[in-house]
C-alpha cells in the first residue's frame, strides 16, 4: 500500500509542477499581450497626432496658395487691362 501512496504522491506533485508551469507562462502570456496591447495604443495615439498636424500644416499651406492665386489671377487681368489700354 505503501508503495502505491509513494506513485500517487510523486505523480501528484510532477503533476502540480506541470500545471504550475503551465500557469506561469499563461500570465506571463497575457501580461506579455496587454503590454503590447498598450505601447501599440501609445504609438498610435502619437501617429494620430502627427497625421493631425501635418493635415493643419497642409491646410495652411493650401490657404496660401489660394491666396496668392487670387492675387496672381488680379495681376493678370491688370496686365490684360493695360494691353487693351496700349499702356
Amino acid at each position: 500500500m505503501k508503495i502505491y501512496d509513494k506513485e500517487i504522491y510523486m505523480k501528484t506533485e510532477k503533476i502540480k509542477a506541470t500545471l504550475m508551469v503551465i500557469l506561469c507562462f499563461v500570465f506571463g502570456f497575457v501580461v506579455g499581450c496587454i503590454a503590447i496591447n498598450h505601447d501599440l495604443k501609445n504609438e498610435n495615439t502619437k501617429l494620430k497626432d502627427k497625421i493631425g498636424e501635418l493635415e493643419r500644416t497642409i491646410d495652411r499651406r493650401q490657404a496660401i496658395i489660394d491666396e496668392q492665386y487670387v492675387e496672381l489671377d488680379s495681376l493678370r487681368e491688370t496686365v490684360y487691362m493695360y494691353e487693351l489700354n496700349g499702356r
